[in-house]
């Protein structure tokens, strides 16, 4: 468990949390498994996620902030709620 940081009953922060932020504007874009918030900030394209496998438990937040419409994704027959593309 060297990498491994586990909570238990919630997380105080005092000087905040930063989380890495990637923004997009050349479509389409495959998410990095390394990825957490992933801006469009224009076009109207696809993203797509990596495989879940080997990464259960991962989040990733996808926000459109630019004026087209955007697909979100799967591989390999993984389903974001039971369907392929959001």
């Amino acid at each position: 468990m060297a990498n491994e940081f586990v909570l238990r009953k919630g997380l105080i922060s005092l000087g905040g949390v930063t989380f890495p932020l990637t923004q997009v504007n050349n479509l389409p874009y495959t998410v990095e498994s390394t990825d957490y918030f992933v801006e469009v900030t224009s076009g109207s394209n696809a993203i797509t996620l990596p495989t879940a496998i080997g990464i259960s438990g991962q989040t990733y937040e996808i926000k459109n902030s630019g004026g087209g419409l955007v697909d979100v994704n799967t591989i390999s027959g993984q389903t974001i709620d039971g369907v392929t593309t959001k």
